[in-house]
């Protein structure tokens, strides 16, 4: 990997390289948080992550570090596309802007849900599909996590499907229909 020099800044180390077209700002190296904390291998500008880049966290409070994200960084926050692997195996792929999932996405939950869909600031926002394990679906809008306006919701068990207003996750006024 060839790292260099390092530099302390507090709770993280920095160390970079010059090995231009790695990364958007032309250096790569390694940040390492704290005694306890993860290590973060990309593009860096100023000693924060910028460009491409792989953030490794502790499994535990003890445990091995395993690979939380991977993707794009902006001065130091998560911004572009990336993925994020969650400790208990979740998996997001999608958008981020300052850190928050933040434009089109895909969660794969441990259940086996999956929700595709719009995100602002970390929360669904807009037009989303849930697919749930059991075969069910809803296909709507969502407003700050919520299911909130118009939606189908889809029973695969016996194929009838609910169509209409969604108010706070809940169906308002509507039809369930063959």
């Amino acid at each position: 990997f060839g790292l260099g020099g390092g530099r302390s800044t507090g709770a993280l180390t920095t160390r970079a390289t010059g090995r231009g077209g790695l990364s958007l700002s032309g250096k790569h190296g390694e940040i390492r948080w704290g005694k306890y904390g993860g290590r973060y291998q990309g593009g860096l500008l100023g000693g924060r992550p910028h460009g491409y880049g792989c953030y490794w966290a502790l499994k535990g409070a003890t445990g091995p570090l395993h690979l939380a994200y991977e993707g794009y960084w902006v001065h130091g926050k998560k911004g572009g596309k990336g993925k994020v692997y969650s400790r208990a195996g979740e998996v997001f792929v999608g958008h981020f802007l300052h850190d928050e999932k933040h434009g089109p996405g895909r969660q794969q939950m441990l259940n086996g849900d999956i929700f595709a869909g719009d995100y602002a600031a970390g929360k669904k926002e807009g037009m989303g599909v849930h697919m749930r394990s059991n075969g069910d679906a809803f296909v709507g809008t969502y407003i700050n996590d919520l299911k909130e306006g118009l939606g189908t919701y889809y029973w695969a068990g016996n194929g009838t499907k609910y169509v209409g207003e969604w108010i706070s996750n809940q169906p308002r006024s509507g039809s369930v229909v063959p």
